[in-house]
């Protein structure tokens, strides 16, 4: 703790040392049964045999009013007013060079989806129950134009992470 400004200090400070009681211990018991300890499995990360992109697309759109009512009164002001429409695209495998740079990624949402703000999501190598994590990739908005719709990225997510992206 950070000592007050003009403080006279009748005693010396006892050091705090923060260290963890069972570093180094694994529990013997739980609910009163013994744990069994088993070896940690290591995965290999899957490297440069991959030659499309499993991905799909969410609609962020406004709450509706009916939705803002069924929260408490008191809560409505603070709340988010964008909701996720998960299920709004099937998911698609996609060809690499169709996404490799930033502009065509936004050709690509643009033609397949209707106005508004998108979240392009993609797989991530974390080891869940399913076995797949989603994980949003960037944010795309589509407008309608006179030339038809056109796409923007507004939020960068993890882009920068493929090596495939910006390749020629």
């Amino acid at each position: 703790m950070s000592r007050p400004k003009g403080i006279i200090e009748t005693k010396p400070r006892r050091p705090r040392i923060k260290q963890r009681k069972d570093k180094g211990k694994k529990r013997k018991k739980y609910r009163g049964k013994p744990c069994e300890h088993k070896p940690r499995k290591y995965y290999n990360k899957k490297i440069g045999n991959k030659k499309d992109f499993w991905m799909w697309l969410w609609w962020r759109k406004k709450m509706s009013k009916d939705g803002r009512k069924n929260w408490k009164s008191w809560l409505r002001p603070k709340l988010y007013t964008e909701v996720t429409d998960w299920n709004s695209v099937k998911p698609m495998r996609v060809p690499f060079p169709q996404i490799n740079t930033k502009t065509k990624i936004e050709n690509f949402v643009a033609n397949r989806c209707w106005e508004g703000k998108w979240i392009v999501m993609g797989g991530c190598n974390a080891k869940t129950k399913g076995h797949f994590k989603p994980v949003p990739i960037c944010t795309i908005v589509v407008k309608e134009t006179s030339k038809g719709n056109v796409g923007r990225i507004i939020d960068n997510k993890r882009l920068s992470k493929y090596s495939w992206f910006y390749k020629n």
